[in-house]
């Protein structure tokens, strides 16, 4: 329940993409993990993606954020951005099944007519990739660059299973 309400919301309020990708890490391991001998690659590398450095604009989605799910978000847009540039496949089979998930959840909120995908109207259904689920021109991605939106999605989508920190 609490993940179709996620992705409900998510496509209501106008950040599906991260929506989904949340779903999707919320129902698989994270791309954090990592054997005892790479651990501190890992967390260098999550450590990276939250780094905020106030003399350049935000470098992602988690960027000064305290929030693991924004985490989760920047680091499949990080690993989607490379491999679409060429570039390394990092954790490559856990993010390739986020990415495999995000499409499934994404194809039952279009299925559900909650949203209204261009590839329905030429019978495209599926693919592995859905270029509409993450653009930031459709209505149900309009906001999916706003931090407060997908933590609002996410507290609306979780309550009351939610936590707070006051201090970092």
């Amino acid at each position: 329940p609490r993940l179709g309400k996620l992705l409900v919301l998510g496509a209501c309020l106008g950040c599906l993409g991260p929506a989904a990708t949340i779903a999707a890490s919320m129902s698989h391991k994270s791309p954090f993990s990592a054997p005892m001998e790479k651990k501190e690659e890992a967390e260098r590398a999550r450590r990276s993606l939250v780094a905020h450095d106030l003399s350049t604009p935000r470098s992602n989605i988690a960027s000064g954020q305290a929030s693991d799910h924004l985490l989760l978000v920047a680091a499949y847009s990080a690993w989607h951005t490379a491999l679409t540039n060429g570039g390394k496949k990092a954790a490559a089979l856990t993010l390739e099944q986020l990415q495999e998930m995000r499409v499934q959840f994404a194809g039952m909120v279009a299925d559900s007519s909650l949203i209204l995908p261009p590839d329905s109207a030429k019978g495209g259904g599926r693919s592995n990739k859905l270029p509409w689920l993450d653009d930031g021109t459709m209505l149900w991605n309009q906001y999916s660059t706003r931090p407060a939106v997908i933590k609002a999605v996410l507290c609306a989508a979780l309550a009351p299973n939610i936590a707070s920190m006051t201090e970092l």
